[in-house]
């Protein structure tokens, strides 16, 4: 993820100039640490940095930098990790859907159309006050303070 983003914008770097936007996609482990997701949660906090780093790095060129950190999103790699949980606890997908839906506040699981929303969003003229920013998209699932 870090190494991708930091490749991404060094073949870019001519091109980026003000207005530009450099927006990562990551997720809310690198916020919310887990038993089961250590990797997940040390390369989502790095990419935390980084784009933090990105955004005093362009600022000057006003160029901003952001991260979108969505929770569990409603895709098939969700349903294939929820199927390897559930073979390794001995209990059905379902179940392990029903839990993982627990823990968000709202019940629900964040959808790809939500992630391009805050794409859409964070690309937005009106978001050039923004930079460094984590945008939360977990569904209530992120119980620490910023």
């Amino acid at each position: 993820k870090v190494g991708g983003l930091l490749l991404l914008t060094r073949a870019v770097d001519g091109l980026l100039s003000a207005g530009s936007r450099i927006v990562a996609i990551g997720g809310h482990y690198g916020f919310e640490p887990t038993a089961y997701a250590a990797a997940a949660g040390v390369a989502n906090a790095a990419l935390v940095n980084v784009v933090r780093q990105l955004s005093l790095a362009y600022g000057a060129r006003g160029v901003t930098a952001h991260l979108i950190a969505p929770g569990p999103a409603d895709t098939e790699r969700l349903r294939r990790v929820a199927a390897d949980r559930a073979a390794l606890r001995g209990i059905t997908v379902d179940e392990v859907l029903a839990e993982m839906l627990a823990d968000s506040s709202i019940g629900r699981f964040t959808t790809p159309e939500q992630v391009a929303w805050a794409v859409a969003l964070l690309l937005a003229p009106e978001a050039d006050s923004m930079t460094g920013s984590s945008l939360m998209l977990d569904s209530g699932r992120r119980r620490g303070l910023p």
